[in-house]
């Protein structure tokens, strides 16, 4: 693009010198025709002192032709006798300079658009919450008594007095189990709960102590009968022994299982070789 830019400033510099040079000879043609036509003897050798102007060099291309003009003076210089002027050097033909080599343009690396980020959305202020007054603390309640458990006894005691002779057991093997002084268990006082009856106190209590005992249900005395206390078993002394009990000093004319415990009742289990008569029992005479 350059080049082509350089040569029309070229073009237009050499047409611009040749527009000059024409109208230089314009000029000079009149003065040259105005010569009278004499003979050639009777001219000067000299040439008229008028000489005609000579261009620069710089303002005579090389390759432009001279114009019709120049022909004729030639042929009225030469019938004059008139020497002709020296032509003129020619200019010299400006070469264009070479065009600068443009360095190659680097190639520049992509451009990598960064994702966009999502636009965050406006915050919205809560509304603060009106602050709560200071809760005044309540003056702390005396605490309450605690409710005073009842603790309900009674108190029991197991005795074997009429065999403490041995000699009235027909079974001489229990005799080991029979205590010196016919106590298997000393008065013992024992909690007890509500509802129960003499038989359960009974069966807790020799659980406890590790004192052995058998029962079996009896339907005649509606629940559970005695058989054996610490290895002594009904019948050992007789046909007519085995174990009864009372409360509070009184034989119950009911089973066991039937007699509900009560607060402060004395229970005693005893052996008795003639159903209940040797240990105080009359009831049943």
């Amino acid at each position: 693009m350059k080049k082509k830019q350089i040569r029309a400033i070229a073009i237009a510099a050499i047409a611009l010198v040749f527009l000059g040079l024409g109208i230089a000879q314009l000029k000079i043609e009149p003065a040259e025709n105005s010569v009278p036509s004499t003979s050639p003897g009777t001219l000067s050798d000299k040439p008229d002192d008028k000489q005609p102007e000579l261009f620069d060099d710089a303002q005579q291309p090389d390759d432009v032709d001279q114009p019709a003009e120049a022909e004729s003076s030639d042929k009225v210089e030469q019938s004059a006798g008139v020497k002709q002027p020296e032509q003129a050097e020619q200019p010299a033909v400006i070469e264009e300079p070479d065009p600068v080599e443009q360095p190659e343009q680097i190639e520049q690396p992509p451009v990598i658009e960064e994702p966009k980020q999502p636009e965050q959305a406006p915050v919205v202020e809560e509304p603060k919450q009106p602050e709560q007054p200071a809760e005044t603390e309540s003056p702390a309640l005396p605490p309450e008594p605690p409710e005073e458990s009842v603790i309900h006894t009674c108190t029991l005691e197991i005795r074997c007095d009429t065999v403490v002779d041995t000699s009235k057991l027909e079974n001489e093997a229990v005799i080991p189990y029979v205590p010196a002084n016919g106590v298997i268990l000393a008065t013992t006082e024992v909690e007890y709960t509500p509802g129960e009856n003499v038989f359960e106190v009974l069966k807790r209590v020799t659980r406890d102590q590790g004192i052995q005992m058998e029962f079996r249900d009896d339907p005649l005395y509606s629940g559970a009968y005695i058989e054996g206390i610490n290895y002594l078993y009904e019948f050992d002394g007789g046909t007519l022994s085995g174990w009864m009990y009372k409360v509070n000093g009184q034989f119950p004319n009911y089973g066991c299982s039937q007699y509900f415990v009560e607060d402060g009742d004395e229970i005693v289990w005893m052996y008795t070789c003639d159903l209940g008569r040797d240990v105080g029992d009359n009831s049943t005479w």
